[in-house]
């Protein structure tokens, strides 16, 4: 093999490498970041991380970025803890004001202002169905910014135990994907565009 090209394959080589370590870099801390307490007090809590998402009505446990937001609908969080389990919500805003609310466990209420990262540590000792709510007005999709929480003996399913039944209530979804009308005034059309489209949420 040509001595230029042993070369110039050590410097792909080590150019490779060095994109590897700064990805690990990088992405390590986000990951400990997002999955681990920073109090000391919770290491052994497992992390619920849970954002709010005002256009769909939503707390969810899916990643909620700037890039992704308007692009797509994201589902809420439907919890299943084990008896005795110790949980650490990690409650978080994409948008404006929320208010994370379970009060059969007596979790909350913890305001959830945007951009900013609450952790509420909690122990799931009653088994049970129990609703999650918002109880800030928070856009047009706000009544339907509830979910549950179902904690079961362990090894057991979340809907039938040795003691109880849980049933959970189906939950109601904020549709904004009907087709507005756009016949009309211009006042019309946009008003149409204004709630169909979610703009409500965080204009008003």
């Amino acid at each position: 093999m040509p001595v230029e090209l042993r070369k110039n394959k050590s410097l792909i080589i080590e150019i490779a490498a060095l994109i590897v370590l700064i990805i690990i870099m990088v992405g390590l801390p986000g990951f400990v970041f997002m999955n681990a307490p920073w109090n000391s007090e919770y290491r052994d809590y497992r992390v619920i991380n849970l954002t709010a998402v005002a256009k769909d009505g939503v707390w969810t446990e899916e990643k909620v970025t700037n890039l992704n937001y308007w692009n797509r609908k994201f589902k809420p969080a439907g919890l299943e803890l084990n008896r005795g389990e110790k949980v650490l919500f990690r409650l978080t805003s994409m948008d404006v004001t929320h208010t994370f609310y379970v009060p059969d466990l007596n979790i909350g209420p913890v305001e959830v202002k945007g951009g900013t990262v609450y952790e509420v540590p909690f122990i799931a000792d009653t088994i049970g169905s129990f609703r999650y709510y918002c109880t800030t007005i928070c856009g047009d999709c706000h009544y339907y910014m509830q979910g549950e929480i179902l904690v079961s003996e362990n090894n057991e399913t979340p809907f039938q135990t040795s003691t109880v039944k849980i049933t959970a209530e189906p939950l109601q979804s904020c549709d904004h994907e009907h087709q507005p009308e756009l016949s009309g005034s211009f006042v019309e059309t946009g008003y149409n565009l204004y709630t169909s489209l979610g703009c409500i949420t965080c204009h008003g």
